[in-house]
Protein backbone atom coordinates (compact mmCIF):
# COMPACT_ATOMS: atom_id res chain seq x y z
CA UNK A 1 0.00 0.00 0.00
CA UNK A 2 2.96 2.66 1.00
CA UNK A 3 5.07 1.79 -2.40
CA UNK A 4 1.42 2.57 -4.27
CA UNK A 5 0.74 5.42 -2.85
CA UNK A 6 4.60 6.67 -3.18
CA UNK A 7 3.75 5.80 -6.78
CA UNK A 8 0.85 7.90 -7.16
CA UNK A 9 2.59 10.73 -5.52
CA UNK A 10 5.25 10.53 -7.58
CA UNK A 11 3.00 10.31 -10.80
CA UNK A 12 1.25 13.50 -9.66
CA UNK A 13 3.76 15.55 -9.28
CA UNK A 14 4.98 14.61 -12.66
CA UNK A 15 2.02 15.41 -14.10
CA UNK A 16 2.28 19.05 -12.33
CA UNK A 17 4.95 19.65 -14.11
CA UNK A 18 7.44 19.46 -10.76
CA UNK A 19 11.43 20.16 -12.58
CA UNK A 20 12.80 17.15 -10.54
CA UNK A 21 11.07 14.49 -8.48
CA UNK A 22 12.85 12.79 -6.18
CA UNK A 23 11.71 9.04 -5.36
CA UNK A 24 12.61 7.34 -2.16
CA UNK A 25 14.21 4.25 -3.07
CA UNK A 26 14.76 2.31 -6.48
CA UNK A 27 12.22 3.89 -9.79
CA UNK A 28 9.25 1.60 -10.16
CA UNK A 29 7.38 3.49 -12.26
CA UNK A 30 7.76 4.93 -15.43
CA UNK A 31 7.05 9.17 -15.63
CA UNK A 32 4.63 10.35 -18.43
CA UNK A 33 7.21 13.00 -19.68
CA UNK A 34 10.80 12.84 -20.10
CA UNK A 35 10.95 14.88 -16.66
CA UNK A 36 14.01 14.40 -14.08
CA UNK A 37 12.76 11.68 -11.85
CA UNK A 38 15.18 9.76 -9.86
CA UNK A 39 15.53 7.16 -7.54
CA UNK A 40 17.42 7.66 -4.18
CA UNK A 41 19.14 4.65 -2.52
CA UNK A 42 20.50 5.21 0.70
CA UNK A 43 21.22 1.60 1.22
CA UNK A 44 23.32 0.26 -0.77
CA UNK A 45 22.65 -3.73 -0.86
CA UNK A 46 23.89 -5.14 -3.97
CA UNK A 47 27.14 -4.24 -5.60
CA UNK A 48 26.49 -3.43 -9.49
CA UNK A 49 30.35 -3.03 -10.70
CA UNK A 50 33.06 -5.25 -11.28
CA UNK A 51 35.71 -4.55 -8.32
CA UNK A 52 37.93 -2.45 -10.46
CA UNK A 53 35.34 -0.08 -11.18
CA UNK A 54 33.69 -0.18 -7.85
CA UNK A 55 37.07 0.97 -6.53
CA UNK A 56 36.60 4.40 -8.06
CA UNK A 57 33.49 4.77 -5.05
CA UNK A 58 36.03 4.49 -2.43
CA UNK A 59 38.04 7.33 -3.85
CA UNK A 60 35.20 9.72 -4.25
CA UNK A 61 35.12 13.19 -2.84
CA UNK A 62 32.21 14.71 -1.42
CA UNK A 63 30.05 16.16 -4.01
CA UNK A 64 30.99 13.90 -6.99
CA UNK A 65 29.44 10.88 -8.53
CA UNK A 66 31.13 8.19 -10.69
CA UNK A 67 30.34 7.42 -14.67
CA UNK A 68 27.12 6.26 -15.18
CA UNK A 69 26.38 2.38 -15.79
CA UNK A 70 23.03 0.84 -16.95
CA UNK A 71 21.04 -2.02 -15.06
CA UNK A 72 18.97 -3.80 -17.17
CA UNK A 73 15.85 -5.06 -15.30
CA UNK A 74 12.05 -4.67 -16.76
CA UNK A 75 12.69 -1.06 -16.80
CA UNK A 76 16.28 0.11 -17.41
CA UNK A 77 18.02 2.37 -15.50
CA UNK A 78 21.04 4.67 -16.24
CA UNK A 79 22.84 4.82 -12.59
CA UNK A 80 26.10 6.28 -10.84
CA UNK A 81 26.71 6.60 -6.77
CA UNK A 82 27.50 9.76 -5.27
CA UNK A 83 29.25 10.53 -1.95
CA UNK A 84 27.26 13.26 -0.08
CA UNK A 85 29.88 14.04 2.54
CA UNK A 86 33.53 14.00 3.92
CA UNK A 87 33.97 10.74 5.66
CA UNK A 88 35.66 9.99 8.67
CA UNK A 89 39.34 8.04 8.58
CA UNK A 90 37.31 5.25 10.53
CA UNK A 91 34.19 5.19 8.03
CA UNK A 92 33.80 2.00 5.75
CA UNK A 93 34.93 2.94 2.20
CA UNK A 94 31.55 3.40 0.92
CA UNK A 95 30.09 5.77 4.17
CA UNK A 96 27.96 8.41 2.96
CA UNK A 97 27.16 7.48 -0.69
CA UNK A 98 23.66 6.71 -2.51
CA UNK A 99 22.96 4.96 -5.69
CA UNK A 100 21.21 7.14 -7.64
CA UNK A 101 19.01 5.89 -10.99
CA UNK A 102 16.98 7.36 -13.76
CA UNK A 103 15.15 5.24 -16.27
CA UNK A 104 17.22 4.57 -19.40
CA UNK A 105 14.52 6.25 -21.64
CA UNK A 106 15.22 9.56 -21.33
CA UNK A 107 18.66 9.03 -23.50
CA UNK A 108 22.50 8.58 -21.82
CA UNK A 109 23.18 12.55 -22.72
CA UNK A 110 19.65 13.65 -20.29
CA UNK A 111 21.00 11.26 -17.81
CA UNK A 112 24.08 12.56 -17.26
CA UNK A 113 22.95 16.30 -16.97
CA UNK A 114 20.89 14.76 -14.48
CA UNK A 115 23.27 12.99 -12.71
CA UNK A 116 25.52 16.21 -12.55
CA UNK A 117 22.61 17.89 -10.81
CA UNK A 118 22.54 15.29 -8.39
CA UNK A 119 25.75 15.82 -7.46
CA UNK A 120 25.61 19.78 -7.35
CA UNK A 121 22.45 20.06 -5.32
CA UNK A 122 21.73 16.51 -3.63
CA UNK A 123 24.64 16.99 -1.20
CA UNK A 124 22.86 20.68 0.19
CA UNK A 125 19.93 18.65 1.55
CA UNK A 126 22.24 15.85 3.27
CA UNK A 127 21.22 15.85 6.87
CA UNK A 128 24.21 16.00 9.82
CA UNK A 129 24.60 13.42 12.97
CA UNK A 130 23.34 16.01 15.04
CA UNK A 131 20.02 16.52 13.78
CA UNK A 132 19.53 12.35 12.05
CA UNK A 133 21.24 9.07 13.26
CA UNK A 134 20.83 7.96 9.57
CA UNK A 135 23.07 11.13 8.25
CA UNK A 136 24.01 12.32 5.38
CA UNK A 137 22.07 9.27 3.35
CA UNK A 138 18.60 10.31 5.04
CA UNK A 139 17.86 13.94 3.59
CA UNK A 140 16.57 16.81 5.84
CA UNK A 141 13.25 17.04 4.03
CA UNK A 142 12.49 13.33 4.21
CA UNK A 143 13.72 13.57 7.84
CA UNK A 144 11.74 16.68 8.71
CA UNK A 145 8.53 14.52 6.78
CA UNK A 146 9.08 11.55 8.97
CA UNK A 147 9.45 14.08 11.76
CA UNK A 148 5.94 15.36 10.81
CA UNK A 149 4.34 12.08 10.29
CA UNK A 150 5.58 10.72 13.52
CA UNK A 151 3.96 13.61 15.69
CA UNK A 152 0.77 12.89 14.26
CA UNK A 153 0.46 9.51 14.99
CA UNK A 154 0.54 10.69 19.01
CA UNK A 155 2.79 9.42 21.93
CA UNK A 156 4.26 6.71 20.90
CA UNK A 157 4.95 5.23 24.73
CA UNK A 158 0.63 5.33 25.06
CA UNK A 159 0.16 3.43 22.04
CA UNK A 160 3.16 0.82 23.10
CA UNK A 161 1.40 0.16 26.43
CA UNK A 162 -1.89 -0.25 25.24
CA UNK A 163 -0.69 -2.84 22.68
CA UNK A 164 1.22 -4.33 25.57
CA UNK A 165 -1.70 -4.38 27.39
CA UNK A 166 -4.03 -5.79 24.62
CA UNK A 167 -1.62 -8.74 24.13
CA UNK A 168 -1.20 -9.65 27.65
CA UNK A 169 -4.56 -9.81 28.02
CA UNK A 170 -5.05 -11.96 25.20
CA UNK A 171 -2.08 -14.08 26.21
CA UNK A 172 -3.69 -14.17 29.92
CA UNK A 173 -7.43 -15.25 28.78
CA UNK A 174 -5.53 -18.07 26.54
CA UNK A 175 -3.03 -19.23 29.44
CA UNK A 176 -5.77 -18.90 32.62
CA UNK A 177 -6.01 -16.21 35.21
CA UNK A 178 -2.21 -15.96 36.46
CA UNK A 179 -1.15 -15.68 32.41
CA UNK A 180 1.59 -18.05 33.07
CA UNK A 181 1.78 -21.52 31.88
Amino acid sequence: ARREAEIRLGEALDDQGHDMVVVDGRLNWQPKRKAMVIGYVKTIHKRYLEAEHAAVIARLPPRCRTPLFRIGRDRAVYSWYLRLAESRPIDHPWANVVRVETLESIGIEAAARLADLTACHLPEFASTSLHDPRAPQNLYPVGGLEEQLKHSLGDHEWIRRHIESHFMRSFGASTGAGGTG
